[in-house]
């Protein structure tokens, strides 16, 4: 790496972040959610830089989700999942009207006001893209993953508090004006395509101008068929079973993929003379015209010239132009000019197709041969200045793409505003953050590393409004067979949203699945809403009554392996230092509902009073469970 600016430092991007939070992987209606239906966000809202709201899809009513995964104007999101190019690209949302929420491959990123500007433009630079794209995994370059362990490793440029605001003021203006000059190179295309649909529909009116500016005369020309001034014929494909109908070299043979460009100067696949006799196949001489007559997509109806002699499959037409009827460059434009309407007169269920008898009888304008070179000549003459257009465009584009990293590479060097020798530099920026989060224990059982614990804070969740919440809002069902330990961990994890201490995660775990075990710690106000709450649960057992018996308990501790294989949990630390915190794979788990609400009460009231607050009111065997690591 090299040198930093005076007052800048190195630091990992979990060092700066509160919490890395994911949402949930539903099957979703592939549309935007529209008026006040729920939305899961789709990885391509954040990959281009702005956030795309509409870039979402429908979950269905009867799907809970938490407004804890709601997402919200000025929030910091980053795509885990994407294209090598594209996997961890952020964005920070502006406003926001659709009622969306976090999905499993689109994380978001807390962290405090002042930094939120500088890591999502750090995450852009280009030393960030390389790291990114070095820690994703993946077997296809297609869809790569980066784990959030590996987000928070990732090591970034800290400036000073006070220059970080001023460069990223800065950078919002230059990069504003590069989004800009881009949204206006990004209408180009359009426009110069629509421009070269106009000179083919004008030139076929025969009224384009000449150099001079003199307008054609519409002479409304006769039409006549193709087949009446060109010899119209077609291909096959030979047996592909039989090897030696095909070599590496030989007869170039044409399929209708290589009409998408004007001029076919090279095929993909060879044939022998072997194909050619026994399929009389025929080669077409260099100047042939070829319509495609099978494809998907835009493919059907796309004219092409050879530019070599080949043979050609039977999904195309090959059109020779009689030179003595009609020029071939006229017919050929005629042709582009009328894609379309050669398209619809395609027939058939799935797949429409043409045939050779509509490319025969396919009708286009005759005027003379003197004023079909004219209208060629003038037609060139402005697609020679579209073309140099374009290329100017593509220069454009490449240079305005370079614009913005070479921006944000000088602005992570120090170089893009100057600097004030009385900031307060970042090494003690970095230890005021560290003040609550101690040193990264070893990692324990060969766990995945994890940023270290952080003592958690008050602010850190925010409390639904519980008293206008329904009667048994947060009642649970019977479970019997013990599966739903791993969504209460989860919950309890999710509510705490940084590492916690594994005895408290056990605490606040089992108080959500035995809240009768908590009632008895509240005060009488407390009491009374979480009874009201959670239900007949809630109640305290009669003296001689005994639900929980932690001793002998082994769902917990299957439940806990499990989840540890799965990849949803992930320890750090060793012995009575080890802390927990969820895993990619946790994603999945919902906790919507009971789970979450029972979860968020306890742990805003662990985080008010602290863990001693409860322990008095437990019993013996209760707190062996808490203190004592039974998985």
């Amino acid at each position: 790496m090299s040198d930093l600016p005076t007052g800048w430092d190195f630091t990992t991007l979990g060092k700066l972040l509160r919490a890395i939070e994911a949402g949930q992987n539903v099957k979703c209606e592939e549309r935007p959610p529209i008026e006040d239906e729920a939305g899961l966000v789709k990885i391509s809202a954040v990959t281009w830089g702005r956030f795309n709201e509409e870039a979402s899809k429908t979950l269905p009513k009867n799907v809970p989700v938490s407004e804890r995964n709601r997402i919200c104007s000025g929030d910091l999101l980053i795509s885990r999942a994407n294209t090598i190019e594209l996997v961890g690209a952020s964005v920070i949302v502006g406003p926001i009207k659709k009622r969306l929420y976090l999905s499993d491959k689109v994380l978001r990123l807390v962290v405090d006001e002042p930094a939120k500007r500088w890591i999502n433009f750090a995450l852009k630079t280009p030393r960030l893209r390389q790291a990114i794209q070095a820690a994703s995994t993946g077997n296809q370059m297609s869809m790569r993953n980066i784990p959030q362990e590996k987000l928070r490793s990732l090591i970034i440029p800290l400036a000073p508090e006070a220059e970080q605001t001023r460069i990223a003021d800065q950078l919002d203006t230059l990069l504003a004006r590069v989004n800009a000059c881009n949204d206006h190179l990004d209408v180009i295309p359009g426009i110069l395509k629509r421009f070269r649909q106009a000179v083919l529909a004008t030139a076929l009116a025969g009224a384009l101008p000449d150099a001079d500016g003199d307008q054609a005369v519409d002479t409304k020309p006769r039409t006549t068929k193709l087949s009446e001034i060109a010899v119209v014929g077609t291909g096959s494909t030979p047996l592909r079973s039989n090897d030696s109908f095909y070599a590496n070299s030989g007869t170039p043979w044409v399929t209708s993929a290589a009409t998408g460009k004007p001029l076919v100067t090279e095929a993909e696949q060879f044939v022998t003379k072997a194909a050619i006799a026994a399929h009389r196949l025929k080669t077409y001489p260099e100047g042939t015209l070829l319509v495609a007559m099978y494809g998907e997509g835009k493919t059907r109806g796309q004219v092409s010239e050879l530019a070599i002699k080949a043979t050609i499959n039977q999904a195309c037409a090959a059109i020779w132009v009689d030179e003595d009827k009609a020029s071939k460059k006229f017919v050929k434009l005629a042709l582009t000019a009328n894609y379309l309407a050669m398209r619809q007169l395609a027939e058939g269920g799935n797949q429409p197709n043409l045939n050779l008898t509509k490319i025969k009888d396919f009708e286009i304008p005759l005027p003379s041969l003197a004023e079909q070179d004219a209208i060629v000549r003038r037609a060139e003459a402005l697609f020679s200045l579209v073309d140099r257009i374009e290329a100017s465009h593509k220069k454009a584009c490449a240079r305005a793409k370079r614009l913005a990293s070479q921006t944000l590479a000088k602005a992570f060097r120090g170089e893009l505003v100057e600097q004030d020798p009385q900031d307060e530099p970042a090494s003690v920026l970095l230890q005021r953050l560290a003040v609550n989060k101690p040193a990264k224990a070893s990692v324990s059982r060969g766990r995945p590393r994890s940023q270290s614990e952080a003592h958690l804070s008050a602010h850190d969740v925010q409390p639904a409004d519980w008293v206008n919440l329904p009667n048994d809002a947060w009642a649970a069902p019977v479970d019997r067979d013990g599966q739903a330990d791993a969504v209460w961990l989860t919950a309890v994890l999710r509510a705490g949203r940084e590492p916690m201490p594994e005895r408290t995660a056990r605490l606040a775990t089992l108080l959500c699945q035995q809240p009768h075990l908590f009632t008895i710690a509240l005060s009488e106000k407390q009491a009374k809403l979480w009874s009201r709450l959670v239900g007949g649960e809630a109640k305290p057992l009669p003296g001689n009554v005994t639900r929980f018996q932690p001793a002998t308990n082994n769902r917990w501790g299957r439940a806990i392996k499990d989840m540890r294989v799965r990849g949803d949990l992930i320890e750090v630390g060793a012995s009575d230092e080890v802390t927990w915190t969820l895993g990619p794979g946790a994603a999945s788990i919902d906790t919507a509902g009971w789970p979450d609400g029972r979860a968020s009460f306890v742990v805003a009231y662990l985080r008010a009073h602290g863990v001693e607050s409860i322990l008095p009111s437990l019993e013996p065997a209760v707190l062996d469970f808490v203190n004592v690591r039974a998985a």
